[in-house]
């Protein structure tokens, strides 16, 4: 009796269903949207829709229909008395709406297929005082290597994204653009002068900026006005001396007597080192000059033959001297000074930013001819609104050392 009113409640469910008929088109142009779903909700029943728009399903009165396609909102419909249910789909603006700046222009996230970070200035560049914006980069983003090739002041660091080595015989540094115009070097850029920094990190860059960008590029967009109408003007000054971490002692004599000990374990008894040599009976004689001549001769005394030095042999010169380079060649306390001025406001639909600065850095070669790093920097950003959008950007001169370069933009946007 169970299985019988089973089989005759199915026999009722089946004659309850109703086909259900109707066509699926777009909102925007009214054309059919083939392949378009309509599928019973709660349920696996499911259909699609042919090439005219047209779709046939089976449910029950009450049954809910949704009409999904890919791009499209969702549209549901109530089985009702009527057999003929048509439906317009609208296009779906949902979605990632995040807009981030790529090459030239903004891109929804959505659309973004490449790797890209942006680094925070206000925590990278604006709570430490820093001379260039290469430096500050130093462990900024991951995938970014900033070396430093030297200690000579005012060297341009080394970038490198994703990699040390990127081209046996090319190079493998990433293109730098301060708004959208190619720069040569980071250290071009006035730190105070910097709004946001982008990083593309992989090849796909290279399908906006071309062979340039196949290591990565980095994007240096400059500060816009206030929003205020009255100027806002802002003066920052760092004023420093840097000095050795650690101060480097000279073996003196006692690296002479190590050098003999050395050869002489080694079974060297004949006089070595490179321009001067030295032997045992010439350490000997360098320990006498230590006693007699090491309070009165200076490091910037001429050398004597004879007292200083002497000839063994053939033509062997044998030191006596002993010297202490490190007063003559390093400077203990090296100032820097950096300077920054900005002004910028909005008055009616312009906005306008202007930026100053003086970098005036010294080394701590003192043996060098020329140890120090200036830097000027003069940047002006102006944007107006006259019916369409218009954007200028430009005026940005940079000067370093002997060399200067000029930066200036001009783009149009219609709005």
């Amino acid at each position: 009796m169970l299985f019988l009113g089973t089989f005759l409640l199915a026999i009722q469910v089946m004659a309850q269903q109703i086909a259900v008929t109707g066509k699926v088109t777009s909102a925007e142009d009214g054309l059919p949207i083939p392949g378009a779903t309509v599928k019973i909700k709660g349920t696996t029943t499911a259909n699609q829709v042919d090439g005219n728009g047209a779709y046939t399903i089976k449910g029950n009165k009450g049954d809910v229909l949704q009409f999904m396609f890919l791009g499209m909102t969702t549209v549901e419909k109530t089985i009702g008395n009527s057999t003929i249910i048509n439906v317009i789909l609208q296009s779906a603006n949902t979605g990632l709406d995040e807009v981030v700046v790529v090459g030239y222009g903004t891109q929804k996230k959505a659309n973004l297929t490449g790797a890209v970070t942006s680094i925070n200035v206000d925590q990278t560049l604006g709570s430490r005082p820093i001379a260039d914006a290469g430096r500050a980069l130093q462990g900024a983003a991951a995938g970014l290597s900033v070396v430093l090739p030297s200690g000579e002041v005012g060297s341009d660091p080394i970038i490198k994204i994703r990699g040390q080595i990127g081209s046996f015989q090319g190079g493998s540094s990433p293109l730098i653009l301060l708004d959208n115009v190619e720069i040569p070097s980071i250290q071009l850029v006035n730190p105070s002068d910097i709004a946001e920094i982008t990083l593309l990190k992989d090849a796909a860059a290279s399908s906006i900026y071309g062979a340039k960008a196949a290591f990565g590029v980095v994007l240096i967009t400059t500060k816009k006005g206030s929003a205020t109408d009255k100027p806002q003007i802002n003066y920052t000054n760092n004023f420093s001396y840097q000095n050795p971490s650690k101060v480097y002692k000279m073996g003196d004599v006692n690296a002479l007597k190590y050098t003999v000990d050395a050869a002489e374990r080694v079974g060297v008894t004949t006089p070595t080192g490179a321009f001067y040599q030295v032997d045992r009976a010439s350490y000997e004689k360098a320990v006498e000059w230590k006693a007699k001549y090491g309070n009165t001769v200076g490091p910037n005394d001429a050398t004597v033959f004879g007292r200083d030095w002497y000839v063994q042999g053939a033509s062997t010169k044998m030191g006596v001297r002993t010297y202490d380079p490190y007063p003559i060649m390093v400077e203990e306390w090296a100032p820097t000074a950096l300077q920054n001025l900005s002004i910028g406001g909005t008055s009616g639909k312009t906005s306008y930013n202007l930026g100053l600065g003086l970098l005036d850095q010294s080394g701590m070669m003192k043996t060098a001819k020329e140890d120090n790093f200036k830097r000027y920097n003069a940047s002006l950003r102006v944007t107006s609104e006259i019916n369409d959008h218009i954007a200028i950007r430009g005026g940005a001169l940079f000067s370093r050392r002997n060399k200067s370069y000029a930066n200036a933009t001009f783009s149009t946007t219609a709005d």
